[in-house]
């Protein structure tokens, strides 16, 4: 039998320093993400292939992500754009302000070693 847990947890900047890689890799992530919602509302495409194909090397370079990460912040950012690029009532554009992962995305912490990723 297998218990899966979520665990939900509130990181403070200020806080303890062993927890300082996983802010930072959810500030970027979420940096990740506005870039690939801005690219799909700007050229209004929002199909899978065609962002992963223009933005996956570059979100890779520029951020820094694992490969794991990429995808999901590719993923999160269609999902995002497809909600505001289908709405006929659209507004203003979407803003990416809370941080927050895809719970498929495993994260290990390990006090002095960093932040490994599990995929």
């Amino acid at each position: 039998m297998r218990v899966r847990a979520t665990l939900t947890f509130a990181v403070a900047p200020e806080g303890d320093a062993s927890l300082s890689p996983i802010l930072e890799t959810l500030y970027t992530f979420r940096s990740a993400v506005r870039c690939v919602v801005w690219w799909c509302v700007e050229s209004g495409v929002a199909s899978f292939a065609r962002v992963h194909k223009a933005l996956y090397r570059t979100l890779r370079s520029d951020y820094g992500l694992p490969a794991r990460l990429t995808l999901d912040a590719i993923r999160q950012g269609i999902w995002i754009a497809k909600g505001w690029l289908k709405n006929p009532k659209r507004g203003r554009k979407p803003v990416i302000r809370r941080l927050w992962m895809n719970p498929r995305a495993k994260l290990y912490v390990q006090v002095g070693r960093g932040l490994n990723l599990n995929h």
